[in-house]
């Protein structure tokens, strides 16, 4: 075996441009330069392959039970078939937890599976059939928004100077685990607790994935010593806070207002 004559040739071959007669075309040689020339052209070319697909999935599922498109990449099909089964037995009403792990331990591990098929059900590079495409600057429909526009429309009270008080940053609410907040205006303390791993979001002028359950608020006798000990107050403090609180508890809507003071974050 002459290996210099092969290096020779694999080199004589690389520096070969390749010459070719035919010119590619995606659809033919009319039909990409009307699509080049109209506006938004290739939008719709791409959009009806999208609803092409659609349809033929569609009757694959009532035909077959089963679509090409979902054998494509099983983990995100698994991931969406598992992720609201799992966020129901979250809130749905359990009498055990794992033999092995406290009921503190077997809660934060069904957030960690849920933020973890979140993520993988959320993943565009799972089922994006052309990233590169979406990629682009132009053609970006879901493009992730940045703290600052998150919270551009909502509006809470800054300051409260009957109590002192003065709120915290709005964008730290962003993926806490834990919210304090104190109605000025009918006196009351809440506690948000989030959903999941993921922490809270927000969406207008609303918290989004928190707890509906464990998110409560009491009316206060006295907020001039109650906040002041939830300011105060460490993570071992006030995990029982509000069961202290004598008064009855309402659920918390998520809704920010002016009248809504942001007391404490936790992450």
């Amino acid at each position: 075996m002459d290996v210099k004559k092969i290096n020779e040739r694999l080199e004589e071959s690389e520096n070969t441009p390749i010459e070719s007669d035919d010119e590619w075309y995606r659809t033919s040689k009319w039909g990409d330069w009307l699509l080049d020339k109209m506006p938004y052209g290739w939008r719709v070319y791409y959009k009806f392959f999208d609803i092409k697909r659609w349809f033929i999935s569609t009757y694959q599922r009532m035909r077959y039970g089963v679509s090409n498109e979902e054998c494509w990449s099983l983990d995100y099909t698994f991931s969406k078939f598992i992720l609201p089964r799992l966020k129901h037995f979250k809130k749905m009403k359990r009498y055990g937890y794992h033999p092995d792990m406290t009921p503190e331990e077997w809660e934060n591990t069904i957030d960690e599976l849920i933020w973890t098929f979140e993520y993988l059900a959320n993943d565009e590079e799972h089922f994006n059939p052309m990233p590169d495409f979406y990629q682009d600057k132009d053609w970006e429909f879901n493009k992730e928004k940045t703290p600052e526009q998150l919270v551009a429309k909502v509006k809470v009270c800054q300051e409260f100077k009957d109590l002192n008080l003065k709120s915290v940053d709005v964008k730290t609410v962003l993926g806490a685990m834990q919210l304090w907040v104190y109605n000025t205006k009918y006196r009351k303390v809440g506690c948000y607790h989030a959903n999941d791993a993921g922490g809270f979001s927000i969406k207008g002028t609303s918290i989004q994935n928190f707890n509906e359950t464990k998110s409560i608020q009491k009316k206060v006798r006295k907020p001039e010593v109650t906040v002041p000990e939830i300011l105060n107050g460490g993570k071992v403090t006030l995990r029982n806070f509000m069961d202290g609180i004598r008064a009855v508890e309402s659920p918390l809507n998520g809704r920010l207002n002016a009248d809504i003071i942001l007391l404490k974050v936790v992450k």
